[in-house]
């Protein structure tokens, strides 16, 4: 039997639809092997993630506990205590130069009592020489005399001890002058060096409380962060 023109065309139809499934299936062909490549490496990745976000959320646990521990608090607490000792520091100078200001005082204050029992020696000289003076006149007063220059001899020897007196405080005036002196620069860059190192260590402090702060509330967050990323992957 014949084939009729509308079996021919269906037959028609049939080898070019052949042809484009042939060439569908060989492009899917194609394909397939890049895509069972791409849908492999999403899921590594997924599964590096997953990994990732769970060994996180053991690091932010395992740092939450550590910022907890006494050491931690301890080292926190050890720089409060230095700037502490920092501001004792600083106040103990003052002691220091207030023994200083009290010797020169002192020093001072025996400086004029020795002026002015110099003073009283000198008009005790004075006296006995006219003394002395007076007893040669006398008709008798040899004994006297002898008293007079015995007056003078503990005057002399007391304006002795006095002017050897009076170099030792004059050494120790200048002495304590100098160590005055002295004091006021080391004070001046002391003050200067201990300010620096107390605002340093304040800010240190202040620096690292802020920072633990900050660093608490993230990790307070982040394990729970990271469990919902992971439970959403």
């Amino acid at each position: 039997m014949n084939a009729t023109p509308r079996h021919l065309a269906t037959v028609g139809e049939t080898a070019a639809w052949i042809r484009v499934m042939g060439d569908v299936s060989r492009r899917l062909a194609a394909v397939r092997g890049p895509s069972e490549d791409i849908f492999l490496g999403m899921g590594l990745r997924l599964r590096d993630a997953q990994n990732t976000a769970r060994d996180l959320v053991v690091l932010a646990n395992s740092l939450n506990s550590r910022l907890a521990e006494p050491e931690f608090r301890a080292a926190i607490a050890s720089l409060d205590e230095a700037v502490a000792v920092v501001e004792v520091l600083d106040s103990r100078k003052d002691g220091r130069r207030g023994v200083l200001t009290t010797l020169d005082a002192r020093a001072t204050a025996i400086r004029a009592s020795l002026t002015s029992l110099d003073r009283v020696l000198r008009r005790i000289k004075v006296v006995g020489m006219n003394a002395r003076i007076e007893a040669a006149q006398m008709t008798d007063g040899a004994g006297f005399d002898v008293f007079t220059q015995q007056v003078l001899d503990l005057v002399s020897h007391g304006q002795t001890v006095v002017a050897g007196a009076q170099a030792d405080i004059g050494r120790l005036g200048a002495a304590v002058s100098g160590a005055l002196a002295s004091q006021s620069v080391f004070e001046a860059n002391h003050r200067r060096q201990l300010s620096a190192v107390a605002a340093n260590l304040g800010t240190s402090v202040a620096r690292m409380r802020a920072r633990e702060a900050q660093a608490q509330v993230v990790l307070d967050d982040l394990p729970t962060l990271l469990e919902r990323a992971r439970a959403a992957i």
